[in-house]
């Protein structure tokens, strides 16, 4: 069975996970709202949901591909591009990248989930 799940869970932990751009737009008129890139650093493997498995039609075999959490990705590890309706984005220098998220390259990978989550939930203590 192709599991996409623990393909991105051993590359996160491999250090070889890929940098990523999420992005939400109108679907009526193909503007983008907002636009966020997570580096290849900044992804807890808790912030990778396992989906349920494809139902395998003809001669094609069950997938399991994984969703992402974008909230379990710590805000200072997320990268703002393009925020709200915009028609043209942002240069690079405009983007919100916060300093604190360029140290957490540097936490060996054995360390880095934890610390990841742990930045993330000392984030959520102060929203309540």
């Amino acid at each position: 069975m192709m599991e996409q799940y623990d393909t991105m869970v051993k590359a996160i932990q491999s250090d070889e996970a890929p940098s990523m751009y999420f992005m939400q737009y109108e679907l009526a008129t193909w503007r983008v709202r907002n636009l966020l890139l997570v580096p290849h650093f900044a992804f807890p493997p808790s912030a990778i949901i396992k989906r349920k498995p494809t139902t395998p039609k003809g001669r094609s075999k069950p997938w399991i591909g994984c969703n992402f959490d974008l909230r379990r990705i710590p805000a200072d590890a997320r990268i703002t591009v393009v925020m709200g309706k915009l028609r043209h984005a942002r240069s690079p220098k405009s983007g919100s990248s916060s300093v604190a998220s360029k140290p957490l390259k540097d936490i060996p990978i054995t360390q880095r989930g934890w610390t990841l989550d742990v930045l993330n939930a000392i984030r959520r203590l102060g929203k309540n």
